[in-house]
């Protein structure tokens, strides 16, 4: 009975533990996702802002920064009175059309301000103008007092929005500033399109809406008195306000609409005290929420005004079945701990009720067949089968009742040679009482097919004494074609190493060998010729006049040319340690070893006739008509005062001599030392 509770109240503990470790897990999976969402979200707004903030610049580059508008603004700068104001009608009329383009699309402010930052024009509101923004708009003041450009978010008298100040200037004075600004509900739908395109698709982006929430401490005051009733207290916090859509979109020409499930949604954490907490922090989070069986991602990113203080919140609704299908896990996998610990439970009572014989028999075939990957067998000394295991049974096809009872050795073994008689290695093993191991044995499944198998046998001993033997075995037919084909691999390895070694040496376009070949070849020859003391002899060969043979039948009939060419080359150099490669273009360079002045020009001489005989005609050589050859031999018995460059130099100047005589020559010398003998 001890057993019994011991194994209730563990039960119980593990139950508390996995539901407690199951609930964590989700609300961790939760948050994380819910923060992965936030960051998410951050970037495609950040990237909607720059898109904005790029169009401002190019309205302020392409639109603003002209000679024409920039007169005009130093002119309002400089007058008073009724001239003023007719200067700022004809800055209106000017830059209107463009405004009006660009209004309730990309752009929801153009405004002017004087150098001491009152409003010289509200293209929105031309009518309210010279009053002093100082208090209220910081980035202006700072783009006339620095000088510099300011980009952010900020409140305003009238409209609020992701504003861009651009100071002016006009020959060299400072002239005032220019604001460029969007509202959030063109971020909105720049953050929808951006969404649309597949930017956002972690999190279902292009089914968000949002919502703009204003920090009433921040703003408030700024506003025009008359405008504080296009502006309602959220239900959240009442400390944030949100425009009136009906009200604002007849102020701004904007097309806004209210989004009723943003409201249900407010109207829910309305009564949430970690959202209204989380809102006096003035951060960025995100929340989930349960609304009408459907969850919600719900995301507050705190947007900073040009002071880098907190001055609204953009909200965003987004359904999330993510979080949904998260917490439906966790129930589930509540359920099945909880299953899955009683089924334990109910095991464990009835190993608990279990007789001893039968546990010492379950643990002994256990030991033999589930901690093994591979087939099983055991044999008394007859040879007859007395277990098997489940992958026996696959890799043979018997069921284990076919196999129990019969000869192991009859049923499946299959002798390694002609014999039938041979004796099997589970008698092997009980003759020699030593494990075996091998893998050049075949078995016979039962449909007669071969197969062959590493096997290892060994004797199964009780109480020090022989009882049988107990065989493990696996299938190798696979590791045995994987053997065949890494052989198979190996010499397509060595023959694509041969092609390799083949392409790096000869030139792919005549077949003999290359400039590099031949600098190998030519350093070895002449120290083998110096150190054995034997004659070596270079031939410098030059088609005549090809450049002209390209001109006249192309660089294609030219190719067939050189190739000729060096096919007649190699038949004409008979010995197989005679050396032919291609010099660069349409010289060819032939290397003789053991070989003296007379046979080398002998050489040259078979050369020349046997192009002649070639045949290939040649108008561009107007002196034969045909294909020929100009040839500089040189030969040398190396004695270490000259060198391979030497020997080169010389064979190459009587190739050179051999052109200046009227090309079809070959000109041979001798070099001895430093001289060199015609």
């Amino acid at each position: 009975m001890k057993r019994y509770l011991v194994s209730s109240f563990i039960f119980f503990l593990f139950l508390c533990g996995a539901i407690l470790l199951i609930y964590s897990r989700c609300i961790q999976i939760q948050n994380d996702h819910l923060q992965q969402h936030l960051f998410t979200e951050q970037a495609a707004i950040r990237s909607s802002i720059h898109t904005y903030s790029l169009l401002a610049q190019a309205i302020n580059d392409e639109v603003i920064q002209t000679e024409q508008v920039l007169k005009l603004v130093h002119d309002i700068t400089n007058s008073h009175g009724k001239e003023q104001n007719i200067l700022r009608g004809q800055l209106y009329r000017l830059l209107d059309p463009v405004y009006q383009r660009l209004r309730g699309k990309q752009v929801r402010q153009l405004h002017f301000h004087f150098p001491d930052s009152r409003s010289m024009l509200r293209f929105h509101a031309p009518s309210r103008s010279d009053d002093s923004l100082v208090a209220v708009r910081p980035s202006v003041v700072r783009a006339n007092t620095d000088h510099e450009i300011v980009n952010g978010f900020e409140s305003g008298r009238i409209f609020h929005g992701f504003r861009h100040v651009y100071p002016l200037s006009y020959q060299g004075e400072h002239i005032g500033s220019v604001e460029i600004s969007t509202s959030f509900y063109q971020i909105r739908n720049e953050f929808k399109h951006l969404s649309e395109d597949g930017l956002n698709t972690l999190n279902n982006s292009n089914k968000s809406q949002l919502a703009f929430l204003l920090y009433r401490p921040e703003m408030w005051n700024k506003l025009f008195d008359d405008l504080h009733t296009f502006y309602q207290t959220t239900p959240l916090h009442p400390d944030y306000i949100i425009e009136r859509a009906d009200l604002i979109s007849s102020l701004c020409s904007e097309k806004i609409s209210e989004s009723p499930l943003v409201d249900r949604v407010q109207q829910k954490l309305s009564h949430s005290s970690e959202v209204a907490r989380k809102l006096k922090q003035h951060r960025s989070f995100a929340v989930a929420v349960n609304l009408r069986g459907t969850t919600y991602t719900v995301v507050f990113h705190s947007v900073q005004n040009t002071l880098k203080q907190h001055a609204a919140y953009i909200m965003s609704v987004t359904p999330e079945p993510f979080i949904a299908t998260i917490r439906n896990d966790g129930i589930l996998m509540g359920v099945l701990a909880t299953v899955l610990l009683t089924v334990i439970l109910l095991y464990r009572f009835r190993f608990l009720a279990a007789d001893e014989n039968e546990k010492r028999q379950a643990l002994f075939l256990s030991n033999i067949s589930d901690n093994l990957g591979t087939a099983l067998y055991t044999t008394n000394h007859e040879g007859t089968i007395t277990f098997t295991n489940t992958a026996m049974e696959v890799l043979l096809g018997y069921q284990q009742k076919e196999m129990l009872g019969r000869n192991a050795h009859e049923l499946f073994h299959q002798p390694q040679d002609t014999d039938d008689h041979s004796p099997c290695i589970c008698e092997e093993v009980l003759r020699t009482n030593t494990t075996i191991r091998s893998d050049a044995y075949y078995f016979v499944d039962r449909t007669g097919a071969l197969f062959p198998v590493e096997v290892v046998c060994s004797p199964l001993r009780d109480h020090k004494q022989t009882i049988g033997t107990a065989t493990i075995f696996q299938d190798i037919s696979k590791r045995r074609e994987q053997e065949e084909q890494l052989q198979q691999a190996q010499q397509e390895l060595i023959s694509a190493n041969a092609s390799l070694k083949n392409l790096a040496s000869h030139d792919g376009l005549t077949g003999v060998y290359n400039r590099r070949s031949f600098d190998e070849q030519v350093e070895r020859l002449w120290r083998s010729a110096a150190r054995h003391k034997q004659p070596l002899a270079l031939l410098m060969v030059d088609i005549d006049h090809f450049k002209r043979y390209n001109d006249l039948f192309g660089h294609l009939q030219g190719d067939e040319c050189l190739r000729r060419v060096a096919q007649t080359l190699q038949k004409a150099c008979k010995r197989p340690e005679d050396f032919v490669a291609r010099y660069g273009g349409e010289e060819f360079a032939i290397l003789l070893p053991l070989t003296g002045h007379d046979d080398s020009e002998h050489v040259a001489q078979r050369i020349q006739a046997q192009i002649g005989s070639l045949a290939i005609e040649h108008p561009g050589n107007e002196k034969n008509q045909r294909i020929t050859l100009s040839i500089g031999c040189c030969t040398c018995l190396p004695d270490g005062g000259e060198t391979v460059q030497d020997f080169i130099f010389a064979a190459d100047q009587c190739l050179y001599r051999a052109k200046e005589e009227g090309r079809n020559t070959i000109c041979c010398c001798r070099l001895q030392g430093d001289e060199q003998e015609s």
